[in-house]
């Protein structure tokens, strides 16, 4: 008796945690601006509707000629007479750094083990501003303390 509820409560995660075989998850990407200029900021949201019960990891491939400055994740769960019905809310403050036309594409949504791509969002940067390049912050040797002379990394 005991054997067979240990084999049942891992199961039941595992199908809580996969949403379940063959569930539907609908994915609607949108931007604020279609035209921007360089320096200006937009928002990217990428929605997510389904039957789902984990919150999904968004994996935004190299965007060259854009900085990610931040991301803000809301998700949603409602259990009820239909089951359970959720909502996720993935939204990315974007910096253009150089004018041209862009596509934002190669954005994978993973749920579980399922993969999923959002769809291509086309935006025109026009010139503005120009953001100056950060670069990457010198390295210099550090001294770890060691019982021997020194090492330097």
């Amino acid at each position: 008796m005991k054997i067979g509820r240990l084999i049942l409560v891992p199961v039941f995660i595992l199908s809580a945690v996969a949403g379940g075989p063959g569930k539907k998850v609908e994915v609607r990407v949108s931007i604020d601006k279609n035209q921007v200029k360089v320096g200006e900021t937009f928002k990217y949201q990428i929605e997510l509707k389904g039957r789902f019960r984990m919150s999904p990891e968004i994996i935004f491939p190299q965007l060259d000629g854009f900085r990610v400055l931040s991301q803000q994740r809301v998700f949603n769960i409602q259990m009820g007479r239909k089951g359970v019905i959720s909502d996720s809310k993935n939204i990315f403050i974007l910096l253009p750094l150089k004018e041209g036309e862009f596509e934002i594409k190669d954005v994978k949504i993973r749920l579980g083990w399922k993969e999923y791509k959002a769809p291509v969002v086309k935006i025109t940067v026009k010139g503005g501003k120009t953001v100056p390049h950060t670069p990457e912050p010198e390295q210099k040797p550090q001294r770890v303390p060691s019982s021997g002379g020194g090492v330097w990394i």
